[in-house]
């Protein structure tokens, strides 16, 4: 297929909720951000399990085959199978990458627990900067088998002045995918730009397209595939991670289970209201609207809205695409606007992928 012309900068954002692997292409052109794709599309197995490479028994083939592609030259792969014989999950990225010129667009990828972890500290050791990172690290390397490296350790202030931290626990299968469709991207791997947290992502696009009062408190209900998370919000800042939900949209009575989890962080921590809550994910799938809103009538409730961000194509099917790719699409909008209002100060890319990336042009 023939590279497509990109217009601006253009930035692809990707996050894997079990089998599902959500894609989203935006484009920075006079200022402007433009979602100009937007996919959703299932893996052959979950990233954490091996992958069957391409043609052997019992995995898919690529339209067209090898001649769509060419000969693959040897690549340096996180896996050791030859790159002419690329896994059935690399063979679905390889398709929804194709036809983009690889060093005209960057990606970036958003990770959920258990690929990245949280904890919480009383104060930021009167420390900030490398140095906090530093002692952060010293004391998370007694509640683990070792302590983390700094490329994989991110800090924020809570809205109770508490320190939370972020650590990636590896997580990087997509980068290794992307290692071995290298040789079939003209030789050119795409430039990783952000590795973060989805759930502090969800927290940036909120921060960003919404003015919040200081004392007001915001839930964020993200209904994905395999599971649901709930965040609470104090003003601008992160307030509570309520533990994982293990369902997704298609749970029987999701809606209940999200219910129930809002009211019962609600007492756990002592507030006595919630004055918006912004629903995100599939969340429309599980009609989850109109299910909170005669138990929260004092909240205002709606699907995310990132009014910054051109409205998607015409052809979208649905009117909350927006809310549905929220976390992939924040972070292609954080690797476009590294200085945008509300983001965090985090990047988890690991130092050795820095280091043996090319240049690129932005």
């Amino acid at each position: 297929m023939p590279h497509q012309t990109l217009k601006g900068k253009t930035a692809v954002g990707l996050f894997v909720d079990g089998l599902q692997l959500k894609y989203v292409q935006l484009s920075l052109t006079a200022g402007k951000v433009t979602l100009r794709d937007f996919k959703t599309v299932s893996l052959e197995t979950k990233l954490e399990k091996k992958s069957l490479p391409l043609n052997a028994p019992g995995s898919p083939t690529v339209a067209g085959d090898e001649g769509a592609f060419g000969v693959a030259e040897a690549v340096e792969a996180a896996t050791e199978e030859p790159a002419t014989e690329m896994t059935a999950n690399a063979t679905i990225l390889l398709n929804l990458l194709e036809g983009l010129p690889p060093k005209e667009y960057t990606v970036s990828i958003a990770l959920c627990e258990p690929a990245v972890r949280y904890h919480e500290f009383d104060s930021d050791f009167g420390l900030n900067g490398l140095k906090l990172k530093k002692r952060v690290a010293q004391e998370l390397a007694t509640t683990g088998p070792e302590s983390p490296t700094l490329d994989a350790l991110g800090v924020i202030t809570t809205a109770s002045g508490r320190l939370l931290t972020i650590v990636r626990q590896g997580g990087l299968q997509l980068f290794d995918l992307l290692s071995e469709i290298g040789s079939f991207l003209n030789g050119t791997m795409p430039r990783i730009k952000l590795v973060h947290s989805a759930d502090l992502a969800l927290l940036e696009i909120v921060r960003s397209s919404y003015e919040l009062q200081e004392e007001s408190v915001t839930v964020l209900a993200y209904v994905g595939h395999d599971f649901s998370r709930v965040i609470f919000m104090q003003g601008n800042n992160y307030l509570h991670f309520a533990p994982i939900i293990s369902e997704g949209h298609n749970a029987p009575k999701i809606e209940n289970t999200i219910y129930s989890r809002i009211r019962l962080e609600l007492e756990n921590n002592g507030l006595r209201r919630i004055d918006r809550i912004l629903l995100a994910g599939e969340s429309y799938k599980a009609n989850l609207l109109d299910a909170m809103a005669p138990e929260f009538p004092q909240a205002k409730i709606e699907y995310l809205k990132v009014p910054q961000i051109e409205e998607a194509p015409a052809s979208s099917p649905v009117p909350e695409v927006v809310s549905e790719y929220a976390i992939p699409l924040a972070v292609a909008w954080r690797a476009l606007q590294p200085n945008l209002r509300g983001a965090y100060n985090v990047d988890l890319v690991p130092a050795s992928i820095i280091h043996n990336q090319k240049a690129f042009a932005w």
